[in-house]
Parts: structure tokens; sequence; C-alpha cells
């Protein structure tokens, strides 16, 4: 069919004098390899999204007021509205890099704190999670 052998992928054959020699097609492992890493790097901001939203789903341990119970310092920040959960999101920004965050404009002063309010942290220990996984 065709005329053309289909070239094997590997071959193993005895080299007179030096023993066998093993010769292989190894044109399509490299983009097997790029491929399989993209995957692995989107697998990964996807978890990291995921842990982020877990950690802002903590019910908090501060004080209450009225309804709500805020975060304790150094918890992550407690529900009140979902407007910071529900803005995480994981975007592909180039082949092999990928950005998780918000665009919520008081997510830094919860992360890192301020003068005025303790730090309520999120993202760094999600991000630890994630790392320590594997």
């Amino acid at each position: 069919m065709g005329g053309h052998q289909r070239r094997r992928p590997h071959v193993l054959r005895r080299r007179p004098g030096r023993g066998p020699a093993v010769s292989a097609d190894l044109s399509g492992v490299r983009a097997a390899a790029l491929d399989a890493l993209g995957r692995a790097v989107a697998v990964k901001a996807q978890e990291l999204r995921t842990e982020i939203v877990e950690q802002l789903s903590q019910p908090g341990r501060g004080q209450t007021y009225g309804r709500h119970t805020a975060s304790a310092p150094g918890d992550p920040p407690a529900v009140d509205t979902g407007r910071l959960r529900q803005s995480i999101v994981a975007l592909k920004v180039e082949r092999y890099r990928w950005r998780v965050g918000t665009n919520v404009d008081y997510a830094l002063a919860l992360e890192f704190g301020t003068r005025h309010i303790a730090a309520r942290p999120f993202v760094r220990p999600a991000a630890e999670k994630v790392r320590s996984r594997g």
C-alpha cells in the first residue's frame, strides 16, 4: 500500500564486534513532553484557584457583628458578600504561564494587612498547600 515502509521507532541490532546498539526515532518526544508540561501547568493553576476559593470559604473565628462573624487576624478573610471569593480566576497568559488571582481592590489589603488592619492571608497559604502536594 503506497510503496512506503513504515519506519520502526525502536530498533535493536548487533554491531559487528561491538555488541548491540539501540537507535530510536525521538522526533515526537519533544512535542509530547511540551504538551505534557502545558497540561501540568494548567492543572496546577486550577488547583491553586480551587485552594484559594477553599481558603475563602472558611467560617470566621473573630468578632461577630450582627449576623456576620469576621475572621481573626492571621486567618483567611471570612465571607461577607462573597465578592472576593467569586472573583478568583485562573487565566492562561502564555503557553506555559498562568495568572491566578483577583481584581478586587481590597484583596491586597486583606492578604498583607495595612497600618490599621492585620493581614488575613489567603493566597500565600493556598500556594504553600499546593506546593507541598508536589
